[in-house]
């Protein structure tokens, strides 16, 4: 049996990650999606854990959680030019702030 989600059938499911491949074909040929789950609270409870601890100024501290493939699609090419302004806007916006760790802005 196939698990299906509209014209998309699963075609692989990691049950470590939770991350699923899904297939579906477009009468030439098969395009794929990838879903990897991301839970915004498992960063909510990150900030509670740091929350009113000292922050030391760009050394290594863990300001955000972002699924790999948000990375690949939107922040790809500032983090292979090293454009931190653009990635610290992206982590400053207020669409964004699940992925935030750190409280406050950068």
């Amino acid at each position: 049996m196939a698990v299906r989600d509209g014209a998309f059938e699963l075609f692989d499911w990691d049950p470590r990650t939770g991350v699923s491949v899904w297939r579906a074909y477009d009468g030439e040929k098969y395009v794929y999606r990838t879903d990897t789950p991301f839970d915004p609270g498992d960063n909510q409870r990150a900030q509670a854990q740091v929350a009113g601890q000292r922050w030391r100024e760009g050394v290594g501290e863990r300001v955000a959680e972002i699924p790999l493939n948000v990375v690949y699609e939107q922040l790809g090419n500032a983090a292979r030019e090293k454009d931190t302004g653009y990635i610290k806007r992206f982590l400053n916006d207020s669409d964004n702030a699940k992925f935030r760790v750190k409280e406050g802005r950068l």
